[in-house]
């Protein structure tokens, strides 16, 4: 069996100034760092892993570069674990968003699911992608061993959804996972299993989640 350990990026400058990040690179800030360090801590005390691997961008990067150090192995970037991409709302905050693309944002907010940023990738899409990238990524390691992920709060939504094999009206029902929280995912016998989703309580007094209105 393989075991993912999917970790959402720390606090970012992005959640901070509460702007839409997507595929723009936007870094940690000081308790994004300390989240990161804390994950990683508690990664490294009750897992023994083979493999490290994240989205390309710096904030899920840098997220799991802790790991990394205490077990001297490097990480390997890939970008089917980025970010859904936001198109014209990337880098844009969220209150010029909901004024701008109003019809587009509406939907974000209340059928996420069957959503998609103007001109840019749908929760369809983003779902797909990070669905095939586990399979492609499990299909190319061996068969029993223990695998660190950095990513994003939009890929592990939209992942739980197509694991749990809920429509895309559905997805409104699945919350954000918190800055720093690990899901854990099982690769066996060509199936992906979802067995726990966004895992934070070793963060203690530094979780944080993004405000309701996102």
């Amino acid at each position: 069996m393989i075991k993912f350990l999917l970790i959402r990026h720390g606090f970012s400058l992005a959640n901070e100034q509460s702007v839409f990040a997507g595929h723009t690179d936007m870094p940690l800030t000081k308790i994004g760092i300390m989240q990161g360090e804390k994950t990683c801590e508690y990664l490294y005390n009750n897992y023994k892993i083979d493999y490290l691997f994240s989205s390309d961008l710096s904030r899920a990067y840098d997220t799991i570069l802790p790991l990394a150090k205490k077990i001297n192995k490097s990480v390997i970037r890939l970008t089917d674990f980025n970010e859904i991409y936001g198109g014209d709302w990337e880098k844009v905050s969220y209150e010029q968003i909901a004024l701008t693309y109003a019809k587009d944002y509406f939907v974000w907010k209340n059928d996420v699911g069957n959503s998609k940023c103007t001109n840019g990738e749908s929760f369809l899409q983003l779902s797909e992608r990070g669905y095939s990238a586990l399979i492609n990524l499990a299909k190319k390691l061996p068969d029993s061993c223990t695998v660190a992920i950095a990513t994003h709060a939009g890929l592990l939504r939209a992942l739980k959804c197509k694991l749990l094999n809920l429509l895309p009206n559905e997805m409104q029902s699945i919350g954000w996972v918190s800055n720093g929280s690990v899901t854990t995912v099982e690769y066996q016998n060509g199936m992906l299993n979802m067995t726990c989703y966004g895992y934070d309580d070793h963060l203690l007094d530094i979780k944080s989640k993004l405000p309701e209105f996102k």
